[in-house]
């Protein structure tokens, strides 16, 4: 390896080497380079270097590099504890979490899988999470899921599902949210949201109708969980309604009727089987 080359060289150097299927102890790469490297993941100045590779080159290239900067940083918790500061090849060091950052808002899969090893995705309340819900960014959803705290995210997805209109993430965090809390933020909030909506005939008005009934029909699990009658049996006991009111009576009026014709369609089997036996 020429250690003299310039830093850019260098990092050429590295990526060329791992697309051509040499082997590279990246063990030997100076700091500086990784560095160089992992700057320009993102500058669009420097893409060039990563032009030639393939995906899965391009996340070997990452997992390598991550993990020898993680190993080989003169300050190898800087990192973890400094938060997402701006990415500076000239600093002593570049947080990782930072790079996980910037991959889950430019969808750079390759990165996020690459980096998440070395950090901790519940850091800051499972803030990478919360970020990929924010910006729709269902693969790095799938990726975080698993590694991250449910207690830190679910009612976060919730108010991002009535927000956007988009209700993809709906099955997998309403159950785990309890729109109770807070004077029942998340159901005052998707009736809000839904108002705005048909005051200004939004074309996302229906969907964000069955958002607003999905997150009532999870009150009313919440409610009845705890022994108390359904929230939306009296919508006019519920705190600080007055100007959603009606567009949660009305909505209540929908779950309560599809309740009763639910048990209903129940009773008239149970009935039935018991004229066959």
């Amino acid at each position: 390896m020429c250690m003299n080359c310039s830093k850019m060289k260098y990092a050429k150097h590295v990526v060329d080497c791992i697309a051509q299927g040499q082997t590279l102890v990246m063990e030997d790469v100076p700091l500086a380079a990784l560095r160089d490297v992992i700057a320009s993941l993102f500058d669009v100045t420097k893409s060039v270097v990563f032009a030639p590779l393939s995906p899965e080159q391009y996340a070997t290239v990452c997992t390598g590099v991550f993990s020898v900067y993680a190993h080989h940083s003169s300050d190898p918790l800087a990192h973890r504890y400094q938060g997402l500061l701006p990415i500076n090849p000239n600093s002593e060091w570049i947080s990782l979490e930072t790079m996980a950052m910037k991959a889950i808002l430019t969808g750079n899969q390759a990165v996020l899988v690459a980096v998440l090893p070395h950090i901790d995705p519940t850091y800051h309340h499972s803030l990478f999470l919360r970020e990929a819900l924010q910006h729709h960014n269902t693969q790095a959803v799938h990726l975080l899921l698993p590694l991250s705290r449910m207690d830190d995210t679910a009612h976060f997805a919730v108010e991002v599902a009535a927000r956007s209109g988009k209700p993809r993430f709906l099955d997998v965090f309403l159950p785990h949210a309890d729109p109770t809390k807070m004077d029942y933020f998340l159901l005052r909030h998707a009736a809000h949201r839904y108002k705005e909506d048909v005051n200004s005939n939004a074309p996302t008005q229906t969907v964000k109708r069955d958002i607003l009934r999905r997150v009532m029909e999870r009150t009313n699990q919440i409610c009845e969980e705890r022994g108390g009658p359904w929230a939306s049996l009296d919508v006019s006991a519920l705190p600080l309604v007055r100007n959603i009111q009606h567009i949660l009576a009305d909505v209540a009026t929908e779950v309560n009727l599809k309740h009763h014709l639910k048990e209903a369609v129940e009773q008239a089997c149970v009935r039935s089987i018991r004229r066959k036996i």
